[in-house]
């Protein structure tokens, strides 16, 4: 599925916080304790408040969550078979 630029904070906003890669327990916990619970909040703190609460990982998160995010994206296709030959 791809997202199109112009669609990437509506598709984002109401998917929950646990959605985004890379987001731990300790870190969920204290999102949680602040009452947020769906991206669209993380994207509407300013981004020097949430990276001066949880450090680098909060900008990186505030960067996902406004879809900023330069991990490659690699296409997966499950193996449909498995085969074996011998050649003499």
């Amino acid at each position: 599925m791809c997202v199109e630029q112009p669609m990437v904070n509506q598709f984002l906003d109401p998917l929950s916080i646990k959605k985004i890669p890379m987001l731990g327990k300790k870190t969920y916990g204290i999102l949680r304790g602040m009452g947020i619970t769906d991206i669209k909040t993380i994207r509407q703190i300013p981004p020097i408040m949430i990276e001066s609460l949880l450090g680098k990982n909060g900008k990186s998160l505030w960067e996902k969550a406004n879809g900023i995010d330069n991990t490659p994206v690699f296409s997966y296709s499950e193996r449909k078979s498995i085969g074996s030959e011998t050649t003499f």
